[in-house]
């Protein structure tokens, strides 16, 4: 089988990630920034959860045998990493840039290991829901989604306020990496 790894596996985007990955049969490895996001990682069946502000990523990844598949939802340092290793002929899926939104275009990254891409043969494809949509359908995505986490088949994370006011600080608290689930206002 194949490995997979998602990082911000305890977001809500790589949380539905990591389920569907098991459920597909690869091997899950997910990183998340806090021993909470951790644990929560575990409860969804990832085989190898870890803090990356406690572990080394590349480190993980070697004593776990390389990745085949990468779901990036961070960009910067991290995916310039994990292409070190990722195993030949590996697919990289650009979700997101969590690293880089709050950067100013001069201060990015960038990549020093693209060279990589070449050596290992590896390819790269941006994944942006609306073109997914446009070209796939929609596959009615949000009410069988829905349906898994109401049947327990699915778990997700949310933090609920009914104050409109707490939008902003769920929103800064999200691109920051220290909210605990899916920001959400519940209006009655």
């Amino acid at each position: 089988g194949e490995t997979i790894y998602v990082s911000t596996g305890a977001g809500t985007v790589g949380s539905v990630v990591c389920q569907a990955a098991k459920a597909e049969g690869l091997r899950v490895i997910a990183s998340a920034g806090s021993d909470s996001k951790v644990e929560f990682l575990k409860e969804i069946g990832v085989d190898v959860a870890f803090n990356y502000k406690k572990q080394d990523l590349s480190t993980v990844l070697k004593e776990s045998g390389g990745v085949d598949i990468y779901w990036d939802n961070v960009g910067g340092q991290a995916l310039e990493t994990v292409m070190g290793g990722m195993n030949k002929h590996g697919r990289i899926v650009i979700c997101g840039m969590a690293s880089e939104w709050n950067v100013a275009p001069t201060e990015r990254h960038g990549n020093k290991s693209l060279v990589l891409a070449l050596a290992k043969n590896l390819s790269i494809h941006g994944f942006v829901i609306t073109d997914a949509v446009a070209k796939f359908g929609d596959f009615n995505f949000e009410s069988e989604v829905t349906k898994l986490v109401e049947e327990g088949k699915m778990k997700a994370r949310n933090e609920t306020s009914d104050k409109l006011e707490d939008s902003m600080k769920m929103l800064v608290d999200c691109l920051a990496g220290v909210n605990e689930g899916k920001g959400m206002i519940v209006f009655s």
